[in-house]
Parts: C-alpha cells; sequence; structure tokens
C-alpha cells in the first residue's frame, strides 16, 4: 500500500485565480512561495489547485503574500504540446488548510478599523 502526504508552509504570491469548469465546479489555482532551508533570497514556487467549497473558501480568505500552511497531495498530469509531444507536470492539490497569522486590520486615513 502506498500513501502519500504533504505539508507545506508559505506565502501566496497572489490572489487564488477561481474559476468553474463545465460541470460547475469551483477551482482555484495559486502559487506558493516557500524559502528554502537557511535563505531568504531563494524560493520554490509551488503551482497549487484546490477544489469546491474549499476553493471558493481559499480565494475570499487570502490576497497575495499570506502565510498559509495547505496540506494535500502531489499530482502529475501529462499535457500535449503543440509541437507534438508530451511533457509531465507536477501541481500540489490542497485538501486542507489553515492561517498562519493574523489579518492585518485595515487601514484607513491613518486610523484602523
Amino acid at each position: 500500500m502506498y500513501y502519500q502526504s504533504i505539508t507545506l508552509i508559505g506565502r501566496t504570491t497572489s490572489k487564488a485565480n477561481l474559476r468553474f469548469i463545465s460541470d460547475g465546479k469551483a477551482v482555484a489555482n495559486f502559487i506558493l512561495a516557500i524559502n528554502r532551508d537557511g535563505s531568504s533570497n531563494i524560493a520554490d514556487f509551488i503551482p497549487c489547485v484546490i477544489w469546491e467549497d474549499k476553493a471558493k473558501n481559499f480565494t475570499n480568505k487570502f490576497g497575495k503574500g499570506s502565510l498559509v500552511l495547505i496540506e494535500g497531495k502531489l499530482r502529475s498530469t501529462q499535457i500535449q504540446l503543440e509541437e507534438g509531444g508530451t511533457k509531465n507536470e507536477l501541481q500540489f492539490e490542497v485538501h486542507s488548510f489553515k492561517q498562519m497569522e493574523k489579518p492585518k486590520p485595515v487601514t484607513t486615513n491613518n486610523k484602523e478599523e
């Protein structure tokens, strides 16, 4: 028996891109930036996908630079290339997520709300 469960902590590079596929399911894609061990200026950028209600919740809750913990699995997809042939792409499929820092207060006219 084989099992895969991965936990990642990093920052979103932008707000997740939420869309709906032909059968009406919600799907969101985003990139998670993770600093490499011992370096604050070298990072890995992980393409992520999240589905259904979790996709909607993630998109509503997080924007660019949000520090999040995500749990899930790696998935590979074979892509047909226009010039012929195929290539494999890896994507992290998110099953659960958690906010890792308090949201910053919204400020207007130098006053916290």
